[in-house]
């Protein structure tokens, strides 16, 4: 029996060295689908039946529509998904559960590669033929084709458009100042803002938007524009940025209401100064030595729920750094 056990350890042997240096041609094995140092997400609907090869099309489509638990023909939910340490973006078939291969002409699975330590992405939800991604550490924002996530022919270029970071005026300032550690798309999809935490500000970098009126009508809900029409829709006009300092915030800062006063119609959702005691109001204030620091905007939130039917005030939520505050600025006035 020992005899044998040897034997058999030195088979296994003789096969893994005729693996490993590729003897009579053999390929290692593929590596399987894995993410690694997963980040941001973003949601992307797609026709994956019907006419023509899969495709990107207007977020509404995937919507159930109040049929919870029914999943709508032809459409699916995809998830793209930021990978932090090798600079890329993988995405995922939420209906399928499985991860896509971008090019199947490669062994093994091949996501689309961005700049370095990606930090924030977005798909429009009405023009998703272009995925955005910003990259803290080379310091610039990657135009995707989505589509390139189904399918991309050899020698195919993934990226549209590779913009660096630029302050507009010309401003100085240290290189790892232009680093993005966030990033959103406007309501009216036009424009995407940009934490800049070391340069204490916001940066707005208008997208082209083709008129709507040379929409393909063939092709509804694909957010697609005619190609006939000369126009580059859904490309970054970084000649047109704009930055926003959020220095005077400090000046603006407001204590919060005195209690029973509500200045928000969603302050307490579900009833729950109802069912449960309202929470105890604690008096915020900002110390002295607050002052002397500069905002640092790390995180973004779009607040644009009005009620249908009246008008309300559209604002950007800016998470900070270092101050005990949240910056609340105008959208519409940025627009």
């Amino acid at each position: 029996m020992t005899r044998m056990v040897k034997l058999c350890a030195v088979a296994l042997t003789v096969a893994s060295v005729l693996w490993a240096t590729g003897c009579g041609g053999a390929s290692p094995p593929p590596q399987p689908p894995s993410f690694n140092r997963p980040g941001r997400v973003a949601f992307v609907c797609i026709q994956t039946n019907g006419s023509g090869a899969p495709k990107p099309v207007v977020f509404s489509r995937c919507l159930l529509d109040g049929n919870e638990g029914v999943n709508k023909p032809n459409v699916s939910m995809h998830a793209l998904v930021t990978q932090t340490s090798h600079g890329e973006v993988g995405a995922v078939d939420l209906e399928a559960k499985r991860v896509l291969d971008s090019r199947s002409d490669i062994p093994g699975y091949t996501l689309l590669p961005v700049g370095e330590l990606p930090s924030a992405i977005a798909v429009p939800r009405n023009h998703p033929n272009q995925t955005y991604v910003a990259n803290f550490g080379s310091r610039d924002i990657t135009v995707l084709r989505t589509r390139a996530f189904l399918r991309l022919a050899v020698g195919e270029d993934p990226t549209l458009q590779t913009v660096p970071i630029q302050l507009p005026g010309g401003a100085s300032l240290p290189a790892l100042a232009h680093g993005p550690v966030d990033m959103v798309l406007t309501p009216e999809e036009d424009a995407l803002l940009l934490a800049l935490p070391d340069a204490h500000a916001v940066l707005r970098l208008p997208i082209q938007r083709c008129d709507t009126a040379t929409s393909n009508g063939n092709d509804a809900g694909t957010g697609e524009t005619d190609a006939s029409v000369s126009c580059n829709d859904g490309m970054i006009d970084s000649a047109g940025a704009q930055l926003i300092p959020i220095d005077g915030s400090l000046s603006k800062a407001v204590a919060p209401p005195a209690s029973g006063v509500d200045d928000e119609p969603y302050r307490f959702v579900c009833e729950s100064n109802v069912l449960l005691p309202p929470p105890k109001e604690i008096a915020v204030t900002i110390p002295p030595a607050a002052f002397a620091q500069k905002p640092e905007p790390v995180a973004f939130a779009i607040d644009d729920f009005c009620e249908t039917g009246k008008a309300c005030q559209r604002r950007l939520l800016i998470a900070d750094r270092v101050l005990p505050i949240i910056h609340a600025l105008d959208l519409d006035k940025l627009a």
